[in-house]
């Protein structure tokens, strides 16, 4: 991904909306959103980069717990002062590092 930041580096707060949006304040003081449903999934009871619907499979209706648990800075970043997911993650699914 071309010219990507860092998630720790450029995210100073983060919060889970709707179960499933995150919500990121950026060091420049802008707001940020990614839906997690779209690239946070559950397969086989684990959760999954590149999969969907994490909120709909979180155990006992807990994303929040379940986003927390999760290395987001694994594989999202900030380009363009918006947060992304690398392509790559989205064409290969596997675990994110908890």
């Amino acid at each position: 991904m071309n010219n990507r930041e860092s998630f720790n580096q450029m995210v100073e707060d983060v919060q889970l909306v709707d179960d499933h949006v995150l919500l990121a304040k950026l060091r420049n003081g802008h707001w940020s959103r990614l839906d997690l449903d779209f690239c946070l999934g559950n397969v086989d009871g684990e959760f999954q980069w590149g999969g969907n619907n994490f909120s709909e499979t979180a155990p006992s209706g807990q994303p929040n717990m379940v986003a927390s648990t999760v290395n987001l800075s694994e594989d999202i970043g900030v380009v363009g002062g918006e947060l992304t997911i690398d392509d790559e993650v989205l064409r290969n699914p596997r675990r994110p590092s908890m």
